[in-house]
C-alpha cells in the first residue's frame, strides 16, 4: 500500500551540500544488503520490536485494563525514562479532550514531584511505572515517593488499585515492589529494547488509556514495515544511506525541524532514539531537535 508520507532528498544534491547521485549509489547498495538481511531475519528475537507491528492478539487484554483506568482516573502519571516515556508522549498529543490527562515525568525535579503528589489530586490519579530491567534508579525513586504520598493520603489498601507496573520477567526490584503493595505488573518483552517499545504495551497501553486507537497505530507501523520489506528504494533505506554518506562527508549533526507544535514531543523522541541507538563507540551524528519558526531565529543562526 502507498505510504501517506513523502521524502524529498533533491535538495541534498548540488553545490550546497556537494553530494552527487553517483556518490550515493554505493551507499544505497550497502543499505539494500542490510534491508534484505532484515527481511530474511524478521522473525528472529532481535527484531521483535519491528515484528510486533504485525501482532493482533494482545490488544484486547490491554484495552480492558485501559477501560478500567479510564473509568476510575482523570489523571494518569507515567514514570519512565527514555523510550519508556517518550514514545507515549509522542502519541499522547493525538488524544482528544474528554479522557484522562497523561502526565509524564522523567526527571527527578523535587518541585515537579511535589506538584504531582498534591494530596487532593491523588484519589483520581493512577500511577504507571515502567522499567524494562526493573531496576532503573530514577523510576524506583519516583515510584517510592509516590507510594509514600499515596499511603499517607489514602492508606495502604489503596496502593494496589492506583499503581500498575511494567517490567520484564524475573525478580527485578520493580517486580518485588509490585508484590509488596499487591499491585498488578505486566510483562515487558525482554526481546524489545526500551527505546523501541512504543508498539508494545509500553507505548500502546498509555495510548489506549487516553482513548487512542492502538490498532490504527499498529496498522500504520505495519504499512511502513511491509513497504520496507518489499521495496529496495524504501524511504528508510534511502534516508539511512543519505545520513551515512553525509556523516562520511563530515556533516556531524542530524536536524529534525518540525513546523507543528504537536510534533514537539516527537522531536524529543527522535533525538533520544537517534542518540542512544547510533551514538556508540564514537559513531553516529549528533541529533538536534528543533521547532520552527522559533528555532529558525535561534539555532538556525549558528
Amino acid at each position: 500500500m502507498p505510504l501517506p508520507i513523502q521524502q524529498d532528498i533533491s535538495g541534498c544534491f548540488g553545490t550546497s551540500v556537494g553530494l552527487t547521485e553517483d556518490e550515493l549509489r554505493p551507499y544505497l547498495q550497502r543499505c539494500e544488503v542490510a534491508r534484505a538481511g532484515f527481511a530474511d531475519e524478521l522473525n528472529q528475537p532481535r527484531f521483535s520490536a519491528y515484528a510486533i507491528a504485525r501482532r493482533e492478539d494482545d490488544l484486547s487484554a490491554l484495552a480492558s485494563i485501559a477501560e478500567d483506568w479510564r473509568g476510575r482516573f482523570s489523571r494518569i502519571v507515567l514514570f519512565g525514562t527514555g523510550g519508556s516515556s517518550l514514545g507515549a508522549r509522542a502519541l499522547a498529543v493525538l488524544a482528544k479532550e474528554g479522557g484522562p490527562k497523561l502526565s509524564v515525568h522523567d526527571n527527578l525535579d523535587p518541585d515537579v514531584m511535589a506538584s504531582v503528589l498534591v494530596p487532593d489530586k491523588l484519589a483520581d490519579t493512577g500511577f504507571l511505572a515502567i522499567s524494562k530491567s526493573g531496576g532503573t534508579s530514577e523510576i524506583l525513586a519516583q515510584t517510592l515517593t509516590a507510594i509514600t504520598a499515596l499511603r499517607k493520603t489514602l492508606g495502604q489498601a489503596a496502593l494496589k488499585n492506583h499503581f500498575l507496573f511494567i517490567s520484564e520477567p524475573g525478580d527485578g526490584v520493580l517486580r518485588r515492589l509490585s508484590r509488596d503493595i499487591g499491585a498488578r505488573i505486566l510483562d515487558h518483552d525482554p526481546n524489545i529494547g526500551g527505546r523501541f517499545s512504543v508498539l508494545s504495551l509500553v507505548g500502546l497501553l498509555p495510548a489506549l488509556m487516553l482513548g487512542l486507537d492502538a490498532d490504527a497505530v499498529r496498522h500504520g507501523a505495519r504499512a511502513v514495515l511491509d513497504n520496507t520489506l518489499q521495496k529496495s528504494d524504501c524511504l528508510p533505506a534511502v534516508g539511512a544511506a543519505l545520513q551515512v554518506i553525509l556523516r562520511d562527508k563530515g556533516f556531524g549533526q542530524s536536524v529534525l525541524l518540525a513546523y507543528g507544535d504537536s510534533f514537539a514531543d516527537f522531536t524529543l523522541w527522535y533525538r533520544q532514539l537517534w542518540a542512544e541507538s547510533l551514538g556508540k563507540n564514537g559513531q553516529g551524528t549528533t541529533p538536534v531537535n528543533a521547532l520552527g519558526p522559533i528555532d529558525q531565529h535561534s539555532q538556525l543562526q549558528l
